[in-house]
């Protein structure tokens, strides 16, 4: 008899996510749970849609206070006599009393090699840090923040040419196939999650417009890095002009410069593009909403 499933989302990978999991044959997909935006995903998106495709129940969050949906969203698995859950991209804590009501327990999702780097923006901290690698990682959810035991881990390398969207990709496309490897094996009762081990990971903190802004004292492949990371599907990185925020989109290595020059001088101008003078070297901005263009000699702050 399949288990009964509900699945819990709101961005573009879990559309992904939840067709892999609908696809094995031990679990019925017969509830889903979304919102009708989120201000917290810049990756949003609904699931409603794809939900009825499925013919599951549907349950649509707005955007209430944090906790105002905790009771709603325990009832609603309650009603629908939820055997297993899934949550996958859902950036607010589940409560201990909805993952008590759920007998199998819900499967958590984490883009990192737990215990190390839980918490937010786990791809766009691996890039801007300069990793290369992280991880996909599925664990039954607990009342801390990607603290439960894992079930399964894979590691993703991270390219040096990387931005956002190619990682964001490959832990899709990494995390669909671990779904239809473990899910089968969990809801048959033959896979037994592992323990994190105790006071061996780190917690990213949340990000703030300020950790997206260039800071020209850095060096141009931490420049770069932080461009990639913040690339499309996420806000992108911006850099200080005039006093206003204006976004850099794309940029490339430059030449080598004087040391004794500042950095954020504007060396050059060549059909829109600026070189920058940075920690070490320079900086092509090739793809930026910078305006009004500079002139050599300006300064970036």
């Amino acid at each position: 008899m399949k288990v009964r499933t509900a699945f819990i989302g709101c961005v573009d990978m879990s559309r992904r996510l939840l067709a892999a999991a609908a696809a094995v044959p031990e679990v019925e997909v017969a509830a889903v749970i979304t919102r009708t935006s989120s201000a917290a995903n810049a990756d949003f998106a609904c699931l409603a849609d794809q939900a009825a495709a499925l013919g599951a129940r549907c349950l649509v969050l707005g955007e209430e206070r944090q906790t105002a949906p905790r009771p709603r969203i325990r009832d609603f698995l309650e009603q629908e006599r939820i055997e297993l859950g899934l949550c996958c991209g859902w950036s607010r804590l589940l409560s201990p009393a909805t993952i008590a009501v759920v007998p199998r327990g819900i499967i958590g999702f984490h883009p990192a090699a737990l215990p190390r780097n839980r918490g937010r923006h786990p791809l766009i901290w691996a890039m801007a840090l300069g990793l290369e690698e992280t991880a996909s990682t599925f664990f039954l959810m607990d009342a801390g923040a990607d603290t439960g035991p894992i079930l399964d881990q894979v590691a993703v390398p991270i390219r040096p040419t990387d931005e956002a969207a190619d990682l964001y990709a490959r832990v899709a496309e990494t995390a669909a196939a671990q779904i239809s490897r473990f899910l089968p094996a969990y809801a048959l009762g033959k896979l037994t999650p592992q323990p994190q081990p105790p006071g061996m990971g780190n917690s990213w903190r949340r990000r703030n417009a300020t950790d997206g802004r260039i800071d020209w004292r850095m060096t141009g492949e931490a420049i770069s890095a932080l461009v990639r990371a913040l690339a499309p599907p996420y806000p992108g990185a911006t850099c200080l002009y005039q006093g206003q925020d204006m976004p850099v989109t794309r940029v490339e290595p430059g030449p080598g410069a004087p040391a004794h020059l500042e950095p954020g001088l504007i060396l050059a101008v060549e059909a829109g593009r600026l070189l920058v003078k940075c920690w070490g070297g320079s900086i092509w901005i090739v793809g930026h909403g910078i305006s009004p263009l500079p002139q050599a000699g300006a300064y970036l702050q």
